[in-house]
């Protein structure tokens, strides 16, 4: 409910955002080892930058950089991932 109310907090100052690893994150995508929850992470970090979030915790901070930096560029271009995929079959 915190991650999807994001928007409501940014109104009293800067938001920081620290879902890294969080069990809440294992019981959604079922993975119990808090190691193994980067990728979930990873992508509760990009719904939150999209929701408001200024500053995010992490543990792996080369991931969520790479992953910021891709679902910018993303948002940016409004890539359509059919062409890119078929950009990458000819490639092949």
């Amino acid at each position: 409910a915190l991650t999807r109310s994001l928007r409501r907090f940014s109104d009293l100052g800067p938001v920081l955002y620290g879902p890294s690893r969080k069990r809440f994150l294992g019981a959604l995508a079922g993975v119990e080892r808090a190691e193994d929850r980067d990728p979930a992470t990873l992508a509760a970090v990009c719904f939150a930058a999209t929701r408001g979030a200024d500053l995010v915790r992490v543990h792996d901070v080369s991931g969520a950089v790479q992953a910021l930096r891709v679902m910018t560029d993303v948002y940016k271009r409004q890539w359509d991932w059919r062409a890119v995929s078929a950009q990458r079959r000819r490639a092949m």
